[in-house]
């Protein structure tokens, strides 16, 4: 797939989830992976308990995800049956369109869906910013949401539409974001990207450590109104504040 795409697909996600995209969808991401961004995605380059730094993680309750963008709509239409000579009611045939009012308009369903945070983000920037083989231009993972599976499909240009048919049991599932890779399912239209059945992360959350900071290392423990400053910073997601790709 093109570079264009997946910048595309990075911004739209951090425009609209104020998340980064894991690259491609289900590729193996953890807590405390580092790296650089290329592309508007992270590249991975190790983990951060190579340099000693231990945490534990806090997971949310596991439930659906949805979402779709403004100007993106699902609408069901012409459903259809038959009863064959043996006189066995044929599968029932429905379809569904998707339809993208704006550009790169996203639409994701999945049918579990758990968010993993770092529980000791305070903790870990302390000990990092104490090690002197950090590199202060890599980023960290703080956060990662992994889904179990789910469909996750971006619309290329305002006003295009994907059409979907097939099995009325895989378009409902389809819509509860359960299909499974493989699915006996009929796409025509115009879609920039989609993906079906992934499993495992797809929207990550990073921190960096800044590299002028009023801070103490020994503070640890200290309440937040006690310190100038937290010792990390979320890596923001408007589109082109700190966040211009780094070559190793």
């Amino acid at each position: 797939m093109s570079v264009d795409l997946k910048s595309d697909f990075a911004n739209a996600i951090r425009k609209q989830l104020d998340r980064y995209p894991v690259w491609q969808p289900g590729a193996p991401f953890a807590l405390g992976d580092y790296g650089v961004l290329r592309d508007k995605t992270l590249y991975k380059l190790g983990n951060i308990r190579k340099f000693g730094v231990a945490f534990s993680k806090e997971s949310g309750n596991e439930a659906p995800f949805q979402f779709q963008s403004k100007g993106t709509s699902l609408v069901g239409s012409h459903v259809s049956g038959s009863i064959e000579p043996s006189g066995l009611v044929a599968p029932i045939q429905a379809s569904f369109e998707l339809l993208f009012n704006e550009e790169h308009g996203i639409f994701i369903r999945a049918q579990r869906s758990r968010v993993n945070q770092i529980k000791e983000l305070r903790e870990v920037a302390l000990q990092l910013r104490q090690n002197n083989s950090w590199n202060f231009e890599w980023k960290f993972v703080t956060e990662v949401r992994e889904v179990d599976p789910a469909t996750i499909i971006m619309g290329s240009a305002a006003g295009t539409k994907l059409k979907l048919e097939g099995d009325a049991d895989l378009l409902e599932q389809f819509d509860l974001g359960g299909l499974k890779v493989g699915a006996a399912l009929s796409f025509t239209g115009e879609a920039a990207f989609q993906v079906i059945g992934v499993v495992g992360p797809i929207f990550l959350d990073l921190s960096y450590l800044p590299r002028l900071w009023r801070g103490d290392v020994r503070q640890a423990a200290a309440p937040i109104d006690e310190l100038p400053e937290e010792p990390y910073a979320r890596l923001s997601a408007q589109p082109y504040v700190a966040d211009d790709d780094n070559d190793i």
